[in-house]
């Protein structure tokens, strides 16, 4: 079982037993070599010393072994050499780590022209450092930082010829000044300078996939090239590693981090709680890429479509990542350009395919549990379990994986970040309505509500059952109780709620399986089939009114007209009665027909089906509302708080989604996508022909008389 915790962690191997000194007498180690912050966490426990230091970057360099008596200082040091971290005795009893500041060098250059003139806005290279400059209006050009080395530098620039300088070597400390190079113009295309090809090109380089890590090729496996970084467009490619190691419970968390190119203004939904629509959304709008819509950026898994989710009356949605579990992730590949000739589906914005992990060839079992939180100011949890289970089988023919993983997360409210509450205190004016923590009475003719010379609004104190009559409110003349809101539960969707919830408080649970059998040597079939239910909610429904009570009520103290502003709840349904269930199933059919020489045919087809139901309340009422308090039936001089509404409010007031304590059914989304492709790798230009086709079939059944919003 591993834990993975955020990357800005800071960790500290606080194992002192006792301070240390410049004198501390030898200690035997047995550190072997190991991740860098593994072997300082092991150092720090057997020696009895505290190390300060950050195990994102530790855990990329490797330790030297460590085993003998030797004095703390010592020990470090030959653990730490040719690593790039140096430890250093910060005075207090501890020893810091950072990376070892290397030494380098710079180079400074001037281009002429023939006549003697600056060559400006020229492109001088230096590829193996991957430097590149531009001189300026004298022709210079300076490349600050160099690490010591021999460097090739090259000058380029329209209607010159390349200009090319060799062995050029940078001493650490130093300054190289070239004497000034004359750059000869390009007086007749046929005589450019000639440039000689040998051999092959490394793997770093372009358009070279010789060595490029990919899962094996099957039947539902990843149909598309191998992409990267060295592509003809070049693709941002995401590891394993790097999303293991981020810490995050969601693949959307960890790309609103790392893609520069999204739309960064968009929240996901399961960050926004603040209407309905947000509760029952699962598409992804904040993936949608450089600035165009969502439906711009096309999402695939193992090159396929990834489905949308179909929601009456907000329309298809963006694809949902979060549907695929992190623990299936093999790498993430975004195209941030215009792929309209390489894909289907008008992806003008860009192009983000995820790849799963290929399966197993023996039987291998893993489980994986994260847990993330905040160190310290809220609470805002999130964790995720997955077991994956793969086997071999017929001798290798038969190949079996199973997955099955849970993840949940809770907002962070109001009363923790108290965004809302360090705002100043508007300035209110007599007839202003409030809505706070308990209703807010005024006159509505601005009279003195308690007594000649009294103010011509108060407020009902916390707690009050609304049976005191007039002596409940002794003492409260022009008193506003500005205090939030504060619900039976956790979370409340008003922003005068101190349980205002900053997100939706979700949890999903997947299944996926994969069978891939070798018919025959040449002829592969597979299955993968997807499951998923998404459960959200956002706490307790918050309905504001200002409601009048008359002079002639028996519920009124007051013996004069008012209005009082209050803020009321449904104890009695429940916290989690708003709820949304997104249901996603996905299959995967495919064959693959492997032709000599290298040749692979495949033909698959993938049938997407979301379901997507509802329960939840549309709103209050106002004039049943206003016609419970003309009859009796509802007091408002009550702390709305502590004391629940009347059962006639339920039943009159309240205006339900659908049947009251029944789910409606808000969507019911299917497509079939089919393709055939033919492709050959090993030749020098890729092959990848493609044929595509999709159906899209939407069906919307709910209520004739459940509400929708406009």
């Amino acid at each position: 079982m591993s834990f993975r915790f955020p990357p800005w962690l800071l960790l500290s191997a606080v194992l002192t037993l006792r301070p240390f000194t410049a004198h501390a007498e030898s200690v035997e180690f047995y550190v072997p070599a190991q991740a860098a912050d593994t072997a300082l966490l092991e150092f720090a426990k057997q020696s009895k010393t505290e190390v300060l230091f950050a195990s994102d970057e530790l855990h990329r360099a490797r330790s030297n072994p460590l085993r003998g008596r030797f004095e703390a200082v010592e020990a470090l040091s030959q653990l730490l050499t040719n690593t790039g971290f140096s430890a250093r005795h910060n005075g207090g009893g501890k020893f810091v780590v950072t990376a070892t500041v290397k030494p380098t060098g710079s180079i400074r250059g001037r281009l002429l022209r023939p006549d003697g003139h600056p060559a400006p806005g020229l492109r001088v290279k230096i590829f193996e450092a991957q430097q590149s400059v531009l001189t300026d209006f004298r022709g210079d050009f300076f490349f600050r930082v160099l690490p010591p080395g021999l460097y090739r530098l090259v000058a380029t620039g329209v209607d010159y010829q390349t200009l090319e300088l060799t062995n050029t070597r940078v001493l650490a400390d130093r300054m190289v000044s070239l004497v000034p190079q004359t750059i000869q113009p390009t007086a007749d295309p046929s005589l450019l300078a000639p440039f000689v090809v040998e051999s092959r090109i490394d793997r770093a380089r372009f358009a070279d996939r010789s060595e490029l890590q990919s899962p094996p090729r099957n039947a539902t496996g990843n149909l598309d090239l191998v992409r990267s970084q060295n592509d003809a467009i070049s693709y941002t490619v995401y590891d394993r590693d790097q999303i293991t190691r981020s810490g995050v419970v969601t693949l959307n968390e960890f790309l609103q981090r790392e893609l520069l190119d999204a739309n960064s203004a968009a929240r996901a939904p399961e960050q926004d709680a603040s209407s309905d629509a947000k509760l029952f959304s699962a598409g992804n709008n904040n993936l949608s890429l450089r600035g165009y819509t969502s439906d711009e950026t096309v999402v695939l898994v193992n090159g396929r479509r990834l489905p949308e989710v179909y929601v009456g009356g907000s329309g298809a949605q963006p694809p949902d990542v979060n549907l695929i579990p992190l623990s299936l992730v093999h790498q993430v590949e975004v195209l941030p350009a215009s792929a309209s000739s390489l894909y289907t589906g008008n992806p003008v914005g860009g192009v983000i395919n995820i790849i799963l992990r290929p399966g197993v060839d023996a039987n291998a079992t893993e489980v994986t549990a994260t847990y993330t939180n905040a160190l310290r100011s809220y609470d805002a949890p999130q964790s995720s379990l997955s077991l994956i289970h793969g086997a071999s089988l017929l001798g290798g023919a038969l190949r079996l994986r199973f997955n099955a993983s849970t993840n949940q997360s809770t907002p962070p409210s109001e009363s923790e970040l108290r965004y809302l509450q360090r705002r100043p205190a508007p300035a209110l004016a007599p007839w202003s309505a409030v809505f706070r923590a308990t209703p807010t009475v005024r006159s509505l003719e601005l009279d003195p509500l308690l007594g000649p010379g009294s103010a011509p609004f108060t407020s009902v104190a916390p707690g009050a059952d609304g049976t005191g009559g007039l002596g409940a409110f002794a003492g409260r003349s022009g008193v506003r109780n500005l205090t939030f809101f504060n619900s039976p539960g956790s979370l409340a969707v008003s922003r005068d709620s101190v349980d205002f919830p900053y997100g939706r408080k979700q949890r999903r649970s997947s299944y996926f399986g994969s069978v891939v059998y070798d018919i025959f040597p040449r002829l592969e079939v597979g299955l993968d089939v997807t499951f998923a239910r998404t459960i959200a909610n956002r706490g307790y429904d918050v309905f504001a009114a200002d409601l009048t009570l008359a002079e002639t009520s028996p519920l009124n103290p007051f013996r004069q007209n008012v209005l009082v502003s209050l803020n009321e709840i449904a104890p009695l349904l429940g916290e989690n009665y708003g709820e949304s269930r997104v249901d996603y199933t996905a299959a995967v059919l495919g064959f693959i027909l492997k032709l000599p020489p290298d040749w692979r045919l495949s033909l698959d087809g993938q049938y997407g089906h979301s379901v997507t139901n509802y329960r939840g309340l549309f709103a209050a009422d106002s004039l049943r509302w206003q016609q419970l308090v003309d009859e009796g039936r509802y007091h408002p001089l009550r702390d709305t708080q502590v004391f629940g509404p009347p059962q006639s409010f339920y039943d009159e007031v309240l205006v339900y989604r659908g049947e009251r304590g029944k789910f409606s059914r808000l969507g019911d989304y299917q497509t079939l996508d089919l393709a055939a492709r033919a492709t050959n790798e090993s030749l020098p230009l890729k092959l990848f022909h493609r044929a595509h086709w999709r159906v899209c079939a939407p069906r919307l059944s709910h209520s004739p008389a459940t509400p929708f919003p406009p």
